[in-house]
Parts: C-alpha cells; sequence; structure tokens
C-alpha cells in the first residue's frame, strides 16, 4: 500500500502564484490536498453518487 499524506508533506506544500493545484494522497483514492494561490490548503474528496462524478470539499484557512 503507498503511503499517505504526512503532516509534513502537507505543511511543506508551498502555493503557486499563477494558478492552485492539488496533490493527491496515494494512500486513499479520490482524496487530494488543494492548495489555492493565495496559500489556503482545503482537502477535497472526488467520488461517484447514482454513476455521476461528485467532490466534496472541506473548507480550509
Amino acid at each position: 500500500m503507498a503511503k499517505a499524506l504526512t503532516t509534513k508533506a502537507v505543511e511543506a506544500a508551498k502555493p503557486d502564484p499563477a494558478k492552485r493545484y492539488e496533490v493527491p494522497d496515494p494512500a486513499l483514492s479520490g482524496l487530494y490536498l488543494v492548495v489555492q494561490s493565495s496559500g489556503v490548503k482545503s482537502w477535497a474528496l472526488r467520488y461517484r453518487f447514482g454513476g455521476k462524478p461528485a467532490k466534496l470539499t472541506l473548507a480550509g484557512r
């Protein structure tokens, strides 16, 4: 099994001033760390419901 994103890896993720980006968690399919250009970090979960793709975002600070 792949290793999950660690606290150290999340803290080390630096913002890209040009765009937001996502870092997938290799241990949990569909879980992503979202890093905004402002530096705000949040978590997103991509999943399927009723055969349609959906996304749940947990807001960051």
